[in-house]
């Protein structure tokens, strides 16, 4: 499944009005895990289940504009990427 598909059920949205949108908070949402974990743009791991539902879950972040649910929901992204970090040797 394609990941806006996967974003579009995460967020129970039918349709494809908000798809342009959506595309580019999974862009963002892709860039921050990269620069958190340090994987590159082809890395493998960007398919991995984890990856794919912190991506979800930052695209929600921002897609549904609560600044005090953000940051629990970047918190919990962060908290699924963590094990992929090169950073700690992974």
């Amino acid at each position: 499944m394609a990941l806006l598909d996967l974003v579009k059920a995460h967020l129970r949205i039918d349709g494809d009005e908000h798809d342009t949108l959506l595309q580019h908070l999974i862009a963002s949402a892709t860039a921050e895990c990269r620069r958190f974990t340090g994987l590159k743009a082809d890395a493998a791991e960007l398919s991995e289940p984890d990856i794919q539902t912190g991506i979800l879950l930052a695209v929600q972040a921002d897609f549904d504009g609560n600044p005090a649910q953000r940051t629990v929901y970047l918190r919990a992204a962060q908290a699924l990427w963590t094990p992929f970090c090169r950073q700690f040797g992974v």
